[in-house]
């Protein structure tokens, strides 16, 4: 009983080391909108991408404040800049276009169901 506890402690100390850097990544970032946030958002430097909780509390922030063009261009970052694990990203912004393939199947399988 004694190993179980002492696990889940690691554990816990793990997540809570996580949970820590993504947040001072998150207040690391310049101040949201800016020319230095979109840079580092969408063309980071080797080894400084963002991890994807990161840009995904960004696009909540976004959301939460307003700011809908720059919550779109967040959302435009979750799929173009971060292939799948076990995928190969194409050399041309990969997944915008199969982001654009999700909306448009999304749009033409309403149309289809007779939903507008």
């Amino acid at each position: 009983m004694a190993e179980h506890v002492d696990h889940v402690d690691q554990q816990d100390d793990e997540y809570m080391r996580r949970r820590a850097d993504l947040e001072a990544r998150f207040q690391g970032l310049p101040h949201a909108g800016t020319s230095d946030y979109w840079l580092r958002m969408e063309r980071p430097a080797p080894n400084q991408e963002l991890p994807l909780e990161v840009v995904a509390r960004c696009l909540r922030e976004r959301g939460q404040a307003g700011a809908w063009a720059d919550a779109e261009r967040v959302y435009s970052v979750v799929f173009s800049a971060r292939p799948l694990p076990g995928h190969t990203a194409s050399p041309t912004r990969p997944g915008v276009k199969r982001a654009n393939t999700l909306r448009t199947s999304s749009k033409s399988a309403i149309s289809r169901s007779g939903r507008s």
